[in-house]
C-alpha cells in the first residue's frame, strides 16, 4: 500500500473498529479499556510499499478478535507486534542533578546535588529524607535507584547509591535530608553551567529577600522564582504526620507559573549568582518552601561538589 493509503486506513479503523471497542468489556482488571491496548501506525515493507503497523500492549486473548478485525479490513497487510507496557524512559546516565531518584519503598523525588563527605571525600547524592524513606532511622544501607521505581526503575538494575545518613523530620528542630554514597562505577557530572553551583552558600537572612532563585526538579524541570520570605515557621503536612519547621525559605514563581510540584522534593535551589540557597522540601499551589542549605550540609557533614565531571562519563 501507498503511505497515504495506510494513513487513510488507520483513520478509518480508529473511527470504526477501535471506536466500537469503547462499548466492549474492559480487560480482566475491570479498568483498562481494550482500545488503550492497541495502537495503529505505518511501517515500511519496501520502497514505496507500506503496511499498517498494529501494536498490542497486552497478550490477553481479549485482544485477538480485535486484531483479526483489523487484519481483515487491511487485507492482511499488517505489521503486527507485541510491544508490552510503555513507560517514560527516565533513566539518565551519567547521573545529573534534577533527575528522578527513589528507594524501592518510597514515592521518589529529585536528586538535588552531589556532595562529598568532609572526612572521607566520598561522593554522595543529596536529597530530602522523605524522597528515600517513609520512616526515620531504618533506611541506612537501603539502595537508591535512578529512575525511581514508580518511574520504571528496577531495584537491582538501576541501583546507583546506598543510603548512609538520613534524618526524617521530627522533634523541636526538624530537618529533612539524606545522603547516599554513589556505587563504584556509576558515572555522574554536574550538567550544564547554568545550573551548576559554585560551592558557596547563601545565608538564610535578610540578604535573600526578593532574590531571584532557580531550581531543576524531576517533576517541573527548570523554573525561576523570587524569595518572598525567609526564616519562615510553617507546618508541613507529610503522609501520616504534620511537622512544624522553623526556618523555611519561601519562594513564589515568576510570571504566574509554578516554581515546583510533587516530585521536586530534594531539588537544590540556587541563587541567581550561583550560590546554593536551599533544599526544596514542600509546597502549596502558590508557594514553595526550602530548608536553608547551610545547616543541612553541616548536619550531614558534607560539602557541595563543584567539579564538573566524575566517573565513566
Amino acid at each position: 500500500m501507498r503511505f497515504q493509503s495506510v494513513l487513510d486506513l488507520r483513520e478509518e479503523l480508529r473511527h470504526t473498529v477501535l471506536d466500537d471497542i469503547e462499548s466492549w468489556p474492559t480487560m480482566h482488571d475491570g479498568a483498562t479499556p481494550l482500545r488503550h491496548l492497541i495502537g495503529l501506525g505505518v511501517s515500511k515493507k519496501a520502497k514505496d510499499d507500506f503496511a499498517l503497523a498494529v501494536r498490542t500492549q497486552s497478550q490477553s486473548d481479549d485482544i485477538r478478535p480485535i486484531v483479526d478485525q483489523i487484519a481483515k479490513r487491511a487485507a492482511s497487510e499488517i505489521d503486527l507486534r507485541y510491544v508490552g507496557v510503555v513507560r517514560p524512559e527516565s533513566r539518565v546516565r551519567p547521573l545529573v542533578p534534577g533527575v528522578w531518584i527513589g528507594a524501592p519503598s518510597s514515592n521518589g523525588g529529585t536528586l538535588g546535588a552531589f556532595v562529598r563527605d568532609r572526612v572521607t571525600g566520598v561522593p554522595m547524592i543529596l536529597t530530602c529524607a522523605h524522597v528515600l524513606s517513609r520512616t526515620s532511622a531504618s533506611a541506612g544501607g537501603v539502595g537508591v535507584v535512578q529512575p525511581s521505581c514508580l518511574h520504571g526503575g528496577d531495584a537491582e538494575r538501576d541501583l546507583v547509591a546506598n543510603i548512609l545518613r538520613l534524618n526524617a523530620p521530627m522533634g523541636d528542630d526538624p530537618w529533612d535530608a539524606a545522603v547516599a554514597p554513589l556505587i563504584d562505577g556509576v558515572a555522574w557530572h554536574l550538567d550544564s553551567a547554568d545550573f551548576r553551583c559554585g560551592g558557596d552558600v547563601a545565608p538564610n537572612d535578610v540578604s535573600l529577600a526578593d532574590a531571584v532563585v532557580r531550581k531543576r526538579g524531576a517533576a517541573t524541570g527548570a523554573t525561576q522564582g523570587v524569595v518572598t520570605a525567609v526564616k519562615t515557621e510553617l507546618t508541613v503536612y507529610y503522609a501520616g504526620a504534620t511537622v512544624r519547621f522553623l526556618d523555611l525559605i519561601e519562594v513564589k514563581a515568576r510570571e504566574g507559573t509554578a516554581f515546583s510540584g510533587p516530585g521536586d522534593s530534594g531539588a537544590l535551589v540556587l541563587h541567581d549568582d550561583g550560590r546554593a540557597v536551599g533544599l526544596h522540601t514542600a509546597g502549596s499551589r502558590s508557594y514553595s518552601y526550602s530548608q536553608a542549605i547551610g545547616p543541612i550540609l553541616d548536619r550531614l557533614d558534607v560539602d557541595l561538589t563543584v567539579n564538573a565531571n566524575h566517573g565513566n562519563v
